[in-house]
């Protein structure tokens, strides 16, 4: 499959982004079997921590990391300033990742 554009990205970033964060993250449990996912979508956080107090907006980021992998950054607003975390899964897994999360988000 070929390498998803910017303006993709940004579409599915959307989608998710029209979601609360913390509603997102929560319906990362129990979609890593999800048929629309792939085979080797690994929905584990590769990156989290903190973020200072105005550090960061609440959302969600969808970026490329390097060619053919792409990283889901949710970022959740609390009262101690904030967090985020992330996931990282092939180019070709994407679409497959944001409909399922979006699904569990609408059911």
């Amino acid at each position: 499959m070929a390498t998803l554009a910017d303006d993709e990205l940004l579409s599915l970033q959307s989608e998710l982004d029209a979601f609360d964060p913390a509603d997102v993250h929560a319906a990362l449990d129990g979609i890593g079997q999800h048929p629309l996912c792939g085979p080797d979508v690994d929905t584990g956080i590769v990156a989290s921590g903190p973020l200072d107090f105005g550090s960061g907006a609440p959302g969600i980021l969808i970026y490329r990391t390097e060619a053919g992998r792409v990283r889901i950054r949710i970022t959740k607003a609390l009262i101690t300033g904030g967090s985020y975390d992330e996931i990282e899964v092939a180019d070709a897994s994407v679409r497959g990742l944001v409909a399922a999360l979006v699904a569990k988000l609408t059911a």
